[in-house]
């Protein structure tokens, strides 16, 4: 049986941790294949939308900068405008299949890319991705 992440909001045992939310979110932010999309970007500071699965702000960094939790929400018109591509994050999905394993699916605002991923948890505790797709929207 699979949940989501933020269907358990009294952090039971079939939960993700906060290092898992910041773990996973992080390996994923800093895998190569991002790099060559988001190379237009390599010195703006990345924003992630607060939503059901990001409700907090959590230590994750890209390039050198910490991501900022932000409250802008999906029509606002700075991640709307084509002149200008908004550099946000909305992780739309983190969801639990295991204990050692999840699914995740985040959207970049303003630019259309899209990374969706299989991770695992590794014995050392960290997790590792085992396949990821790019996509656009």
């Amino acid at each position: 049986m699979a949940c989501l992440i933020a269907c358990n909001p009294h952090n039971e045992q079939d939960s993700l941790t906060e290092s898992d939310t910041t773990q996973i979110v992080q390996v994923l932010l800093t895998t190569p294949i991002l790099e060559k999309y988001l190379s237009s970007f390599q010195d703006k500071q990345l924003k992630i939308v607060q939503n059901q699965t990001i409700s907090k702000q959590y230590n994750i960094y890209k390039n050198g900068k910490l991501v900022v939790l932000s409250q802008v929400d999906s029509t606002d018109e700075q991640l709307l405008n084509p002149y200008k591509p908004a550099f946000f994050l909305e992780v739309t999905k983190i969801q639990f299949l295991t204990p050692n394993q999840a699914k995740v699916f985040m959207i970049f605002k303003g630019t259309g890319l899209t990374l969706s991923a299989d991770l695992q948890k590794e014995k050392n505790n960290s997790w590792s991705i085992i396949s990821s797709a790019i996509g656009f929207i």
